[in-house]
C-alpha cells in the first residue's frame, strides 16, 4: 500500500501544508484560525495537525477577489467615508473585477 504523502513542511513541522495553490483564505475555518492563531487569508500553511483545511463554497469568485472586496469594504466602511477611500475603493474593484465594471454604475455605488 503507497504511503500518503507527508502533510507537514519538513523544514518546520508545525506547519501543515496546504493543498497545492490554495491560502487559508480559501478555507472555511479562516475566522477561527485568524482569531486563535493570527492567520491571514494570505497563509499558506496550516496550524491543526493534520491540517483541518476546507475550501469554503464560493460565489464563483477566487481568493484575491475575495481580498479585494474586503480591502475596499475597509476602506468605505467608514461612516463618511472620505473621496479618496472612495475612489481607492473603486480602484480595487475594476483591478480585481474587469470584466464586471460596466462604467458609472460603481461610481454611484461609491459616490467617485
Amino acid at each position: 500500500m503507497p504511503s500518503a504523502p507527508l502533510n507537514y513542511d519538513p523544514t518546520d513541522e508545525d506547519k501543515m501544508r496546504l493543498p497545492v495553490g490554495t491560502t487559508c483564505g480559501e478555507c472555511v475555518h479562516i475566522p477561527r484560525c485568524k482569531a486563535m492563531f493570527g492567520h491571514t487569508e494570505t497563509d499558506t500553511s496550516c496550524d491543526w495537525s493534520p491540517s483541518r483545511f476546507q475550501r469554503r463554497q464560493s460565489a464563483g469568485i477566487t481568493s484575491t477577489q475575495v481580498l479585494a472586496l474586503r480591502k475596499a469594504t475597509l476602506l468605505i466602511g467608514e461612516e463618511m467615508p472620505s473621496e479618496d477611500q472612495c475612489a481607492q475603493a473603486s480602484d480595487i474593484l475594476k483591478a480585481a473585477f474587469p470584466e464586471a465594471y460596466q462604467g458609472k454604475w460603481w461610481e454611484e455605488v461609491l459616490h467617485v
